[in-house]
């Protein structure tokens, strides 16, 4: 009976123990609110980051870009002389798309284009909507933060996650 109190008493004082060791790790856990807070924190820092780089390319560059709200970058090159594109117009556009570090990922060309569905077809969020701002024969160079671009993982061959892109675009008149 005896050792069967003493086997009770140490489970009791074990159990006691681990909850209290329980408990105290709970106490220095953040909450959901905190790490919500920290995440927003963490993604407000790289944003602003990512938009100084940005604004320091083009600096750099001497281009005198218009913003958009979303960050969106453009800068009309050459304007062209067609009708304004309408959504659900389908385009076809030559383009060449660079890194911030002038490192060429893609490119297609007027003999070799590419044709896209305005507002609806998959490719990059943020062209769609400097596109509906333009003409047929426009000129355009358009740079996207990362988020509307690849995103964080980038594109799996030559853009890597994060990376904001520069287009040079060409919307023929076809």
């Amino acid at each position: 009976m005896k050792i069967k109190s003493v086997i009770y008493s140490i489970s009791v004082f074990c159990f006691a123990m681990l909850c209290a060791c329980d408990d105290q790790q709970n106490q220095n856990m953040p909450s959901d609110a905190e790490l919500q807070a920290e995440l927003l924190r963490m993604n407000q820092d790289k944003s602003k980051e990512e938009n100084d780089s940005i604004a320091h390319y083009i600096a750099k560059k001497g281009w005198p870009m218009k913003t958009l709200k979303n960050g969106i970058r453009y800068q009309m090159i050459e304007a062209g002389k067609g009708d304004s594109v309408k959504m659900g117009e389908v385009l076809t556009v030559s383009y060449k798309v660079f890194l911030l570090n002038d490192k060429l990922c893609y490119e297609s060309t007027p003999a070799d284009p590419v044709t896209f569905k305005v507002g609806e077809d998959h490719i990059e969020s943020g062209l769609h909507e400097v596109v509906k701002k333009s003409r047929k024969g426009d000129r355009i160079r358009i740079i996207l933060p990362s988020i509307l671009a690849f995103g964080f993982t980038g594109d799996n061959n030559k853009i890597p996650g994060d990376s904001p892109l520069c287009y040079e675009l060409f919307i023929l008149n076809r």
